[in-house]
């Protein structure tokens, strides 16, 4: 038995992987002995080895793989023939958090994703985010007014780690006042900018080879509590939609249906479309490949986030004043 979870909405896919983990040791593995989590960074053999190796005083092991749709194509293969021949006591879990139109080009991918243990989790519709909101507050003991879940999920849109985040810090107030609603009064007083706004300026002083600005901007972002994995992955989602209006202005689609082919509110479609006609696509190319050594940096502990998202902003900053400068 294998399972895969990936998408886009990483905060409910690693939900989902701490919940398939938490199942299989209550159920199979309470001393925790035979639970394994591995990243694309151990390598193909290590992968195999665990695989292979028999449980520890029971009768079945788990194995998260985690990131190995981004190995080599050959490993990939050679990975794929591996699980073919997996032992029945062995359950592996694929977890990714790739773009899903990397994946496609994945074999290991196209293998895993069919099978009927396959959960993908998209970036969630306004409604859902909504819905999201509501749960997590229920959960807590509150509830939301209309007015003030509008406003909430206006502010952070369809990011559910920063629903669940800013959910909490209401839920936390409301209850120290000794009440059971959150209010549109509490989400003002509480709930800062939208994180889009503050990225998009962050990508405005890059775009216009401000390095001063944009070294602010990245600073705000990380002081205002954000984890450096979260701010990378917002990064990614940002140059990303701008990659994707650029696939629509070459295809002639206009700006007006943006949003709608996005899946974004309109504030962040229209930002991602006026900064897609000031990045050429090889750029853009260059910069999701950097921010994906960043993030693989990160997760496996090989890099200081600070530093990292620093060089990163000062090297774009730099590139977009030497192109502004043979325009010239």
């Amino acid at each position: 038995m294998f399972f895969l979870i990936y998408g886009e909405d990483t905060f409910r896919s690693r939900r989902a992987l701490r919940a398939t983990k938490a199942k299989f040791c209550h159920d199979r593995d309470s001393s925790g002995l035979n639970t394994v989590r591995l990243t694309s960074q151990n390598g193909l053999e290590r992968a195999r080895n665990e695989i292979f190796a028999s449980p520890f005083l029971a009768e079945r092991k788990m194995l998260i793989l985690e990131g190995f749709c981004s190995l080599p194509k050959g490993d990939q293969e050679e990975l794929a023939g591996i699980i073919g021949r997996k032992p029945e006591s062995t359950v592996v879990v694929f977890f990714e958090e790739s773009d899903p139109k990397k994946l496609a080009k994945s074999p290991l991918f196209n293998l895993i994703f069919r099978q009927k243990y396959s959960r993908e989790y998209r970036t969630m519709s306004p409604l859902e985010a909504g819905r999201s909101a509501v749960d997590a507050a229920s959960e807590g003991g509150v509830c939301f007014e209309s007015a003030a879940l509008r406003k909430l999920t206006e502010a952070v849109e369809s990011d559910s780690w920063r629903i669940h985040q800013e959910t909490a810090k209401l839920t936390a107030l409301v209850l120290s006042g000794k009440r059971d609603r959150i209010t549109v009064q509490d989400v003002d007083s509480l709930v800062t900018g939208s994180r889009e706004e503050s990225v998009f300026r962050y990508i405005d002083a890059c775009t216009d080879g401000n390095g001063t600005m944009a070294m602010t901007s990245l600073e705000n972002l990380l002081a205002a509590g954000e984890p450096e994995i979260q701010v990378v992955s917002l990064l990614q989602r940002h140059f990303r939609l701008i990659a994707l209006c650029r696939d629509m202005m070459a295809n002639g689609t206009g700006q007006a249906n943006a949003a709608t082919r996005l899946g974004v509110h309109p504030f962040a479609a229209k930002k991602a479309w006026q900064a897609a006609q000031r990045y050429d696509s090889r750029l853009l190319e260059k910069l999701m490949r950097d921010l994906a050594r960043i993030e693989r940096g990160l997760k496996t502990g090989s890099a200081l986030p600070k530093i990292s998202l620093g060089l990163f902003t000062a090297n774009l900053t730099a590139k977009i004043c030497a192109l502004k400068t043979r325009e010239r």
